[in-house]
């Protein structure tokens, strides 16, 4: 079992050889109020966004859930879904990965799939960032532990060093990690983000 609890946002973790089929992560969390009025989950690759998950709650007057892709430095085709999310309540978010796509589902509700764009074995970090606090992420079916549960800044679009330390949890056993400096682990590519 792989568990991060209470990482500080933005937050980002390694995902070692991809995403493989059937591999789920769970994060649970809740949204606060603040001038950003959105987060973000993400998928990331070293070149892209497998899967960028948008929730808008006020962003540019939007209350909706925006999901995308980025190749190439830019935006795909977004898709647009009721937003699930609200400020002050908590949530489980469950992504999935089947043969062709992404399941997304939300306090166990199906909101949406999320057909595959760039193929889920390129995908080397999770991502959180924007106006969340997150209390757990769990990570079930990957052929590793994805860097031992250690939350890092990775110099990805978006992604800055997260000062505390995190404490995870491995089939009962604490282990304290210290902070951990990894920079260029996709290169200094940046962008704006206008999703």
């Amino acid at each position: 079992m792989h568990l991060i609890e209470n990482p500080a946002v933005p937050f980002s973790t390694p995902i070692i050889n991809g995403v493989n089929h059937d591999a789920k992560i769970e994060i649970h969390g809740t949204p606060f109020c603040g001038p950003q009025q959105n987060f973000v989950v993400e998928l990331l690759t070293r070149e892209g966004i497998a899967l960028h998950l948008n929730a808008r709650l006020g962003y540019m007057g939007e209350h909706i859930l925006v999901i995308n892709s980025m190749e190439c430095g830019r935006w795909q085709r977004e898709e647009r879904h009721c937003n699930p999310f609200h400020h002050g309540r908590h949530f489980h978010l469950k992504i999935k990965n089947h043969g062709s796509h992404f399941s997304i589902h939300v306090n166990g509700h199906h909101v949406c799939h999320f057909h595959h764009r760039i193929s889920p074995h390129h995908i080397v970090a999770l991502g959180i960032r924007g106006e969340v606090s997150i209390s757990k992420v769990h990570f079930e079916h990957f052929h590793h532990h994805n860097g031992g549960g250690v939350a890092f800044g990775t110099g990805a679009v978006g992604y800055g060093y997260a000062p505390a330390p995190v404490v995870v949890v491995e089939e009962g056993h604490h282990h304290h990690h210290g902070h951990h400096h990894h920079h260029g682990f996709f290169g200094h590519h940046h962008h704006h983000h206008h999703c």
